[in-house]
């Protein structure tokens, strides 16, 4: 053992991403967040700066502590997950119900800020989950 500690003799960073599959380039370099967990703030400083001076917009960039960014990065992706889900359900629903336009309704849901058109529109045909890696699959 080098007798080293972490935090204080050197750093350890967790930057988790948030990538879709068919535009990692263009999500890596337009985030909406930039996670940084670490162990001290010299090293998440280091971090966000690189990040300062590779994206092209201005994204929104936190600093945690290491566990607070892995629970972060869980939730985002149950909460994605879920509404992918609840969007997938709905249109079951709106499929039994004569007249029902699932469209018309995630349009109306997505204009509450308080949740957002993101991930209502683009509903898959069948199931969705997520695998193991965050990618979105169909069942």
């Amino acid at each position: 053992m080098s007798g080293k500690i972490c935090g204080r003799d050197f750093g350890l960073v967790y930057n988790p991403e948030f990538v879709a599959i068919g535009s990692v380039i263009k999500d890596f370099l337009n985030p909406d967040l930039v996670l940084i967990g670490t162990s001290d703030e010299y090293s998440g400083t280091l971090v966000k700066e690189l990040y300062l001076t590779t994206c092209n917009n201005n994204p929104y960039i936190v600093i945690m502590f290491l566990i607070n960014a892995e629970i972060t990065k869980l939730s985002l992706n149950c909460f994605v997950t879920m509404k992918i889900s609840f969007a997938n359900e709905l249109a079951s629903i709106c499929e039994k119900v004569p007249g029902a336009d699932i469209d018309v309704i995630t349009d109306a849901l997505g204009s509450d800020t308080r949740i957002g058109k993101k991930y209502l529109r683009k509903r898959c045909k069948r199931h969705c989950y997520f695998d193991k890696l965050g990618n979105v699959r169909t069942a």
